[in-house]
C-alpha cells in the first residue's frame, strides 16, 4: 500500500513528466499525467500524487521559492 501525504506551501510548483504515469491531485481535481505533460499550480493549493504504474516514473519538479 502506499501512504498519501498531502501537502501544502505557499508558493508555486512545476512539474514535467520524464516517465512513468501518475496522477496528480489539486483540491478536489485529477490529473492523469503521462511522458511529456507538464504541471503548475499554487503550492498552498491541498494537493498529492501517486503513481499508477508498475514502473518507478520520474517527474522534473520545481518549487519556488526552494523549499530545501
Amino acid at each position: 500500500d502506499q501512504v498519501e501525504t498531502i501537502f501544502m506551501r505557499l508558493f508555486e510548483e512545476v512539474g514535467y513528466v520524464i516517465t512513468g504515469e501518475v496522477e496528480l491531485m489539486v483540491d478536489d481535481l485529477a490529473f492523469r499525467l503521462a511522458p511529456g505533460d507538464s504541471f503548475a499550480f499554487q503550492s498552498e493549493r491541498p494537493h498529492h500524487y501517486r503513481n499508477l504504474g508498475a514502473e518507478p516514473a520520474a517527474i522534473f519538479w520545481v518549487n519556488t521559492p526552494p523549499t530545501f
